[in-house]
């Protein structure tokens, strides 16, 4: 017997970083709940954009949205900027609309 190190796949599509690569414009594919390093819930939203397949963070404004939608849907997501609640928290602001 000898000890093997368990190697954790990170089979996540690439992340979109609204910063860089601008509003989202895809097709909703699926979502997946995992736990973070701390163990806390949290959610990756995966979205098809042309011929490549990406993931959102999930955060209470997209997790709302997204749960009113099925898949398949064409959607696009426009970063506001970071917003801070009534009670103070700071939370990430998004516009969400779907291709009618």
């Amino acid at each position: 017997m000898a000890w093997k190190k368990v190697e954790q796949e990170n089979d996540f599509a690439r992340s979109w970083k609204f910063e860089e690569d601008g509003d989202l414009d895809g097709i909703y594919v699926e979502s997946r709940k995992v736990k973070s390093k701390s163990g806390k819930p949290i959610t990756f939203h995966t979205f098809k954009v042309e011929d490549e397949e990406v993931s959102v963070l999930g955060g209470t404004i997209l997790d709302r949205n997204i749960d009113t939608i099925e898949k398949e849907t064409r959607v696009k997501i426009s970063f506001k900027g970071e917003k801070t609640s009534k009670a103070g928290n700071v939370y990430k602001d998004y516009d969400f609309s779907v291709w009618e």
